[in-house]
């Protein structure tokens, strides 16, 4: 008995409705609701983040709404677009429209971990709220490894840890930190808070929609409001002060020139001076400066050993120059900096004022470290 393989019977035509690609819409009515519901989640979380920071770690304000928030909005717009990009790579990989992106946000549970079992016992042995900062940075480095770490081994874990262990202990933490704990502020303001809650599940689990298309999420947030109000809840005099405080915060350019020197700075600018003059007619330039201003306001630079640059350095602006010890750099001074400084700083006769400026403020005002740590900060010619 044989069997013949060589005409094996033919598949079924492919449908070709499934074989077309399927187009992903950029934005759909769910995400509106998503839109507010993690705006306001967010929301939240920064201002408790924000008042730990002060309130508990004794951080300084402007470090915290300075360096901090900012910090945190910069990853909050990259990690969100990374997601969403992440999301429509599966979604037409797989051919699908039902793949949603992750939300990227401060991870509350872990918020509270790093407060008051990383940064606090650093805070209450050395009673320095930087030094606190910085173990918390070096806990979130430890955490970017780990993580770094488990995109290589995740996919095992997930095999071998049963789906329901996982999700118990993710349900478990969100009700314990994020649900339960505003849950027992709303009582504070029942009357505004129960109706607010009661929009949100009827609009989350029963789907409905409501007039003109307004989210859900903006509806609880209005109705909230004008009871608020209403009800004598909010008070004019501080809504205004608080209006009052907002303020928008524009960078500047500001670059730092890391391992020059800074005798030819003014060559240069003489030279770039020079050459604007002479072209900026038929060039068809009006810049409202010349480019040495531009390349003074706008540029730091530091030296290693540049005792020509001192000469010169009221042509350049103090404020513009740091000195650097690049180690391990082959042109460094280690180890025996103290002497280098010393040296060059006598034989162009820099006043102690400027060498504290070259050697600390500068750095300090440019890297936006803390004010308390210049008052910390000792200097001495000798040192």
């Amino acid at each position: 008995m044989s069997t013949d393989v060589t005409n094996p019977p033919a598949l079924p035509p492919a449908d070709p409705a499934a074989a077309k690609p399927t187009s992903i819409p950029w934005w759909t009515r769910g995400d509106t609701n998503a839109f507010f519901g993690l705006g306001f989640n967010i929301l939240v979380n920064v201002l408790t983040l924000t008042g730990l920071m002060i309130g508990v770690i004794q951080v300084p304000a402007g470090d915290v709404l300075g360096t901090v928030l900012p910090a945190l909005g910069v990853a909050l717009i990259l990690g969100n677009l990374y997601y969403t990009f992440l999301a429509r790579r599966l979604a037409k990989k797989e051919n699908r429209t039902d793949v949603t992106a992750l939300p990227y946000g401060p991870s509350v549970p872990h918020m509270f971990i790093v407060i008051f079992v990383v940064m606090l016992p650093v805070y209450l042995n050395t009673n320095d709220a930087m030094k606190a900062w910085e173990a918390g940075l070096a806990w979130a480095f430890m955490i970017g490894i780990i993580v770094m770490i488990g995109a290589f081994v995740g996919p095992y874990i997930r095999k071998l840890t049963p789906r329901a262990a996982m999700l118990g202990t993710l349900a478990g933490i969100s009700i314990t930190f994020i649900s339960m704990r505003p849950a027992a502020q709303m009582w504070e303001a029942a009357w505004i808070g129960l109706p607010v809650m009661a929009i949100i599940l009827i609009g989350f689990f029963t789907n409905m929609k409501l007039p003109f298309g307004i989210p859900v999420g903006l509806a609880a947030l209005l109705v909230g409001t004008a009871i608020g109000w209403i009800g004598g809840f909010m008070s004019a005099p501080d809504v205004g002060q608080a209006v009052s405080d907002i303020a928008i915060g524009i960078p500047d350019l500001r670059v730092y020139y890391v391992h020059g020197s800074i005798a030819w700075v003014e060559y240069w600018g003489e030279q770039a001076d020079d050459h604007y003059r002479r072209h900026r007619y038929w060039a068809g330039s009006d810049l409202p400066h010349p480019p040495s201003h531009y390349f003074k306001a706008n540029l730091m630079h530091n030296f290693t050993v540049d005792p020509v640059g001192l000469q010169i350095r009221d042509m350049l602006d103090v404020d513009n120059l740091m000195w650097s010890r690049v180690f391990p750099a082959a042109h460094g001074t280690w180890p025996r900096s103290a002497a280098a400084i010393e040296e060059q700083f006598a034989e162009a006769g820099v006043p102690d004022d400027e060498r504290r400026r070259m050697l600390a403020d500068n750095a300090l005002s440019f890297f936006g470290l803390a004010a308390n740590r210049r008052q910390e900060t000792s200097y001495s010619p000798s040192s």
